[in-house]
């Protein structure tokens, strides 16, 4: 299997991110949710939850939850970049008038 190029192709793919781009939006996400969802923050002060967060179920939840931001984020991009597509493919090439020469 060969791996075309943007250059290659004559697509402008500014909107589509490498599966790399991708693993590393879903890490960060997952790790945001874990840590938003450790602490605890009362009048008395701050708790943290560690017994509860490391819980099997509770990281399947987190999981998910960044499983579906990853895969919103990837629909948008998708939906963004045929957007452009299709206007770069209707926009109209500026000919120069020929001014009698």
């Amino acid at each position: 299997m060969t791996k075309t190029s943007a250059k290659s192709t004559g697509k402008n793919n500014r909107f589509l991110l490498t599966k790399k781009q991708f693993v590393l939006i879903f890490t960060v996400l997952w790790l945001h949710i874990n840590i938003l969802d450790m602490f605890l923050v009362t009048r008395r002060g701050a708790r943290i939850l560690w017994q509860e967060s490391l819980q099997l179920d509770t990281q399947l939840i987190h999981f998910i939850l960044a499983a579906l931001a990853t895969a919103c984020f990837y629909y948008f991009s998708f939906i963004a970049q045929k957007v452009s597509d299709a206007k770069a493919a209707t926009t109209p090439i500026d000919i120069p008038k020929d001014n009698g020469k």
